[in-house]
């Protein structure tokens, strides 16, 4: 028998003598470690379950990092935000800023965007019937660091 409903005993629960004892235990959902115990014949067993980690974003990255482009052509740029250790951060949202002049001479969509689960999010560019270059600035909320990718229309 076990002192917590997250654990379930699905086989050998009851008889004598020699035998397996099988157990699953339900995913946990929260963030703190969670313990437990299962008497087994007579002998206590202690379960300890890690929390999920959430991985907080820590570093943003962009590919490429310049984009040439014709007059009226297009490319995708891949923003990626990582955590501590390079876990992908979900769910974050980046937004897309172009500098100075350049919205003269690019579009980019969306505006802003969510991570997915690989911590990415692309964003289309494409460019006007003008040559010159423009700077895309990408930012994360809640990340005081960003990163900028170089476009340059010909």
């Amino acid at each position: 028998m076990s002192n917590a409903d997250w654990i379930t005993v699905t086989s050998g629960g009851s008889g004598t003598g020699n035998g397996l004892v099988d157990y699953s235990v339900s995913a946990n959902t929260g963030t703190s470690l969670r313990t437990a115990t299962m008497i087994i014949a007579g002998q206590t067993f202690t379960v300890a379950q890690d929390g999920i980690v959430l991985c907080k974003a820590k570093s943003i990255t962009v590919a490429p990092k310049k984009l040439p482009l014709g007059k009226n052509g297009n490319g995708d740029v891949a923003v990626t935000v990582n955590g501590a250790g390079r876990c992908p951060v979900e769910g974050a949202t980046v937004t897309a800023t172009i500098s100075g002049s350049g919205n003269q001479i690019i579009d980019v969509s969306p505006a802003s965007q969510t991570t997915d689960v690989n911590g990415q999010a692309v964003f289309a560019v494409d460019a006007k019937d003008m040559r010159g270059t423009a700077s895309i600035r990408f930012r994360v909320s809640g990340l005081g660091n960003s990163t900028t990718v170089q476009v340059k229309v010909w």
